[in-house]
């Protein structure tokens, strides 16, 4: 490829030449410059490698042959491709000559990038005001609201069917009306005539709202409580064309308003007794659990074999712990009346004494987020803590970790130990005893999740349950 003179080289267009069999010949340094190639990339370089596949496909269909038939081609739009793979969009003007017996073919380039945005910025304005003009179209042939509109001078020009039903007045005989004529309406306290909204916006050139208690007086007579607006109606230059007055029957909201305001008054008298009894309830439920976990511990401390002292003891913590996320519940009700969440952190401190009883001396160790879930999660996971700790305890030594991390949507709740770990042989569905299948029924049941048995790489064993969070509701 020949290098060329320097006014060229740094003419602020681009310039290529190159031969039919498409080889560059000569290309200037503001046209490497915005294709990001130096001289020696760009030597030999065949002037497709240039173009993208569409305008490839064009220059062979359309471009060069055209340039071939007449010897040039004037202000078509191309796009070529940079060496980092942007796409650069051109102007192109190109002319075919012979330069020692063989055709040479110039093209000449100037970037275009403002023209294709101010195109775009033309097509996506026509298409803006096309959806604009169809949208308002369609509101006012369906809009469930009463709409009336008129000229500068107060008289209607314009009422849809819902405008048509409230005032007894068809279009084509209300056209040309002024709008008192039209649009009488009262106080509904005083009975005395209401100040005429569109009046109001055509003096005072701005948004105004229908007085609390008004009443449209129909053409026969039908009285109809209604609110909403009335505002100008202005032309590109801010000027007032008239005004359009939207409203609705508001008979039907006012019965629901009052409605709901008795069912309010029921719900909070229902409320307070709900309340009462909750905490009522509370107090009977935790004897109740105090009770039969002394009698569980009664029956520990006689040693009797007839049910298993170990399952006796397993009982017990799943009933105390069941206990404190009931004491957690009754006093998050007091404190704010919802317990659809709990946070898995309160939890885990409330267990955190039972907990630790049961383990024997070993250090706890928690490392849980603060994260809520739902009631059934929370109390899903105090069993599984009650349970696994409590085989850590037994069958492992040293401290023992209770970890519960979120990424994403999933949640993964783990507890482990520092002693010998699970044996070779171990596998969850031959070995299950009565604590392994309890977890694996609460992981998979109650928290739709995965459990898996592992052996942790610095010693001793861990459980890992793995389950999706469930998404909060207001």
């Amino acid at each position: 490829m020949d290098r060329i003179d320097s006014l060229l080289d740094t003419a602020p267009c681009g310039f290529l030449s190159f031969g039919d069999d498409g080889k560059l010949l000569a290309a200037n340094a503001t046209l490497l410059e915005w294709l990001g190639y130096s001289f020696e990339e760009a030597c030999d370089r065949h002037v497709e490698t240039l173009m993208p596949v569409a305008t490839r496909i064009f220059y062979q269909t359309h471009f060069f042959p055209l340039l071939k038939l007449t010897g040039k081609v004037a202000e078509v739009y191309l796009t070529l491709r940079t060496k980092t793979g942007e796409d650069l969009p051109v102007l192109t003007n190109a002319l075919r000559r012979e330069q020692d017996g063989h055709p040479v073919n110039d093209c000449v380039f100037m970037v275009v990038r403002q023209r294709s945005l101010y195109e775009d910025e033309i097509l996506q304005a026509k298409r803006s005001a096309e959806e604009a003009r169809l949208w308002l179209s369609t509101t006012l042939q369906s809009i469930g609201d009463a709409v009336i509109a008129t000229d500068a001078v107060g008289q209607v020009v314009f009422l849809n069917l819902v405008a048509e039903t409230l005032t007894g007045w068809p279009q084509e005989q209300a056209t040309g009306k002024p709008i008192d004529e039209i649009l009488v309406i009262l106080n509904e306290e005083t009975r005395l005539p209401a100040e005429d909204p569109v009046a109001r916006v055509l003096r005072e050139k701005c948004v105004v709202g229908l007085s609390n208690h008004t009443l449209l007086v129909a053409r026969d007579g039908t009285e109809h409580p209604i609110d909403d607006s009335c505002a100008p109606i202005r032309d590109s230059k801010g000027e007032i064309l008239g005004a359009v007055l939207v409203f609705r029957d508001i008979t039907e909201r006012r019965r629901t308003e009052q409605s709901l305001h008795e069912n309010q008054l029921r719900i909070d008298m229902l409320n307070q007794h709900l309340l009462r009894a909750m905490t009522e309830t509370h107090h009977r439920v935790k004897n109740n659990l105090q009770v039969i976990s002394a009698l569980l511990d009664m029956q520990i401390e006689e040693g009797h074999e007839t049910v298993k002292v170990s399952e006796l003891i397993r009982l017990s913590q799943h009933i105390r712990g069941l206990a404190a996320i009931h004491d957690l519940l009754t006093h998050q009700t007091k404190e704010g009346g919802k317990t659809e969440y709990l946070s898995v952190r309160d939890i885990m401190d409330r267990l955190l004494p039972l907990l630790q009883g049961m383990s024997r001396g070993s250090k706890l160790k928690f490392d849980v987020e603060n994260i809520v879930v739902p009631i059934s999660h929370a109390t899903a996971l105090a069993v599984l803590a009650n349970e696994l700790v409590s085989n850590a305890t037994k069958h492992g030594n040293g401290d023992i970790g209770i970890v519960f991390r979120v990424e994403g949507d999933r949640a993964t709740f783990s507890v482990w130990d520092e002693g010998e770990g699970f044996p070779p042989d171990f596998d969850p569905q031959t070995s299950a005893n009565t604590g392994v299948e309890l977890v694996q029924t609460v992981s998979r049941f109650d928290l739709h999740g995965a459990v898996s048995f592992q052996n942790r790489p610095v010693g001793g064993a861990q459980v890992i349950v793995t389950f999706p969070l469930v998404p909060l509701t207001d």
